[in-house]
């Protein structure tokens, strides 16, 4: 298993959320809806939190050089505490709506999010749109920021909820 930069166990694990929640089908269906070029680097921007200091900043985004992830990976600066994004040797290969994808997954991260889950659902909430996704779930626009947020703690009912709206089929399976 490929080791995360912060020491967690990354690659892998994201790997498996990702295709264990089925998110590639999901972020298809969102392209076809009628909506901003969610793929369009331009239309996002990635802002993330100094870990030492709390202000908000846009994370250090860039290609690695010889990294042991293949897409992307999320970690703070030590010294600085910046957060920081490092693109993998495979991240260029994938198609501008997968890019997109883990761009704001990182950046979810990047903003304090550790859940995977919790990641993705708002990675995908925020290319589909957030008040249509909160619409569909159920909930309103501020509950569903609040809930995906990295002082949020969904519910396992909110995650089908919101899991639900956007497409997504959860599987469990033995390990």
């Amino acid at each position: 298993m490929a080791k995360h930069p912060s020491g967690k166990r990354g690659h892998a694990r994201r790997v498996f959320a990702w295709v264990a929640l089925g998110l590639a089908p999901a972020v298809a269906a969102g392209a076809a809806k009628e909506m901003p070029d969610v793929a369009n680097p331009d239309q996002f921007q990635c802002v993330g939190r100094n870990r030492f200091s709390g202000v908000a900043n846009v994370p250090v985004e860039k290609q690695g050089e010889n990294v042991s992830w293949s897409y992307a990976a999320f970690f703070v600066d030590p010294v600085l505490g910046t957060p920081t994004i490092i693109y993998g040797s495979r991240f260029r290969e994938l198609g501008s709506l997968m890019q997109a994808f883990i761009r704001r997954h990182e950046c979810q991260h990047a903003n304090g999010v550790q859940d995977e889950i919790a990641a993705n659902c708002a990675a995908l909430a925020q290319m589909q749109g957030m008040s249509q996704v909160a619409k569909e779930a159920g909930s309103s626009r501020q509950s569903l920021y609040r809930a995906l947020s990295a002082d949020g703690n969904p519910s396992f009912a909110t995650v089908l909820k919101v899991a639900r709206a956007l497409g997504v089929r959860l599987r469990a399976g033995v390990v």
